[in-house]
């Protein structure tokens, strides 16, 4: 095994989990002792108990949803493709994230530190596999974008190869941006221990400030923004589309069904946006701060740091698990798909109301302001989704 060994007097502090209890490194009151080890085991039950439960739920959540997209032959439509890609590179992260933080609390190992291959594999999936699900996500919102604000000149623009060729360029740019971490990330000799860390003192103060900053955006600061953007010129339209129904629709039961439609995918489109936010970018502003206050602070200080690690990390994976049940609570259709995979339902003809394929979670969905738009929404009859 190759094994990287710095002195303690070269090598930075380890930032994440500091573990203080190991080693009080200052002197502290014996209510302040008592204070650090309630905040260790806090910390050691928060990973301890969601840890499986994320990644128990996640994986069958994100599973089903690949199931039910075989089951419509993702490979025929773009979007399909792109929820597809998304669904697995949630499951990556899952597998990597949740299962690292757990064993290292239940059987005191930490899968990073086992090999040094080991290391800088796991360290490049995590960053990668994060950014990538936000860059796709980003993609589904510009594909949605481009079949609202151009509905004819669509399908000359976006292709099955197209949009292959598009998430096979990103993933490849991702790769490029992280690949430096197979030569920053090694074994390295703290106490006695080995544990992953940057192998020099200018890789840890490359990666604590910044590539932090570089993470925070492309993870976070640019998916949500261009998320905004694209959302407003798609509320627009959804605007637009219910005036429109003033005029043209005549029947009012009729315009109230449509109006239905537009207002809970306007719902959706808030709410993907701001859930977005709020689970990814408490985990980056802390590690940036990190990277200021933990070299310098006090035992109770990292303590209070882990616990607040611990919650933020935890409620970052939040985000890669929530896909599943929001399809199943907010659209019928995704619901029917996979209680037929079940055998739950056989052969129910699918209903009118509720019918579309409207993804929720990281994807925001409308309809074209097409010449059908004065009436109600086709379906299917093949799969029961309709996919806009």
């Amino acid at each position: 095994m190759n094994t990287t060994v710095i002195s303690n007097s070269t090598q930075a502090p380890e930032l994440g989990n500091h573990n203080v209890s190991n080693s009080m490194r200052r002197n502290a009151s014996d209510n302040n002792v008592d204070t650090i080890i309630l905040l260790q085991e806090t910390t050691s039950y928060l990973w301890i108990i969601l840890s499986p439960v994320l990644l128990v739920i996640g994986l069958f959540g994100n599973i089903s949803i690949v199931a039910v997209l075989a089951k419509l032959k993702f490979w025929k439509k773009p979007t399909y493709i792109l929820l597809f890609v998304l669904a697995l590179a949630d499951i990556t992260v899952l597998c990597v994230g949740p299962t690292r933080y757990w064993t290292m609390e239940v059987f005191n190992i930490d899968l990073r530190s086992v090999t040094n291959i080991g290391c800088k594999v796991n360290v490049f999936v995590i960053y990668t596999s994060m950014q990538f699900s936000s860059m796709i996500l980003v993609c589904i919102t510009f594909e949605r974008f481009l079949k609202t604000r151009y509905p004819f000149r669509y399908h000359t623009i976006v292709s099955i190869k197209k949009t292959i060729f598009l998430v096979i360029c990103i993933f490849l740019l991702l790769t490029g941006l992280n690949v430096f971490w197979f030569e920053t990330q090694g074994l390295v000799d703290l106490e006695g221990e080995l544990s992953c860390e940057a192998t020099t003192t200018a890789y840890f103060w490359f990666e604590e400030f910044i590539y932090t900053y570089v993470d925070l955006f492309v993870l976070s600061v640019f998916p949500f923004v261009a998320m905004v953007i694209m959302n407003i010129f798609i509320n627009m339209v959804l605007m637009e589309s219910k005036e429109l129904r003033k005029v043209s629709v005549s029947d009012e039961s009729t315009r109230k069904e449509l109006g239905k439609f537009s207002r809970a995918l306007t719902n959706m489109i808030l709410f993907t946006s701001l859930y977005f936010l709020v689970a990814t970018v408490p985990v980056s502003v802390y590690f940036i701060t990190e990277s200021y206050l933990a070299p310098d602070a006090d035992d109770l200080t990292l303590a209070k740091m882990d616990v607040a690690w611990a919650m933020t990390y935890l409620f970052m994976f939040s985000n890669y698990v929530v896909n599943f049940f929001l399809y199943m609570m907010t659209n019928t259709a995704f619901k029917r798909a996979f209680l037929e995979i079940c055998c739950c339902v056989v052969n129910k003809p699918p209903t009118r109301r509720g019918s579309r394929f409207v993804s929720t979670t990281q994807v925001s969905v409308v309809t074209s302001l097409t010449e059908g738009e004065q009436k109600l929404p086709t379906v299917s009859q093949s799969s029961g989704f309709d996919p806009i």
